[in-house]
């Protein structure tokens, strides 16, 4: 809608990009958890979705008031499925 919107949507730049986003999001080599163990890409992730430090986290920090505590129950197992 946005693309329509800008008059965008034949846009080859926006189609070549929208392909490639809908291969990687199929591909299961894109979506597995160790992706980025597997490029060795580091990573900082700031979130406050539970569920990406789940997929996401190999070490995380808790910051509650700008300080750096305990992460509640519940952020401190990591399961990659």
């Amino acid at each position: 809608e946005v693309l329509n919107e800008l008059g965008l949507h034949n846009d080859p730049k926006f189609k070549l990009a929208m392909a490639l986003e809908k291969i990687a999001l199929e591909d299961p080599y894109f979506i597995e958890p160790d992706l980025l163990q597997r490029l060795s890409i580091p990573m900082l992730l700031i979130t406050h979705d539970a569920a990406d430090v789940r997929a996401f986290g190999q070490q995380t920090l808790y910051l509650q008031d700008g300080r750096l505590v305990e992460p509640p129950a519940g952020l401190t197992e990591i399961v990659h499925e």
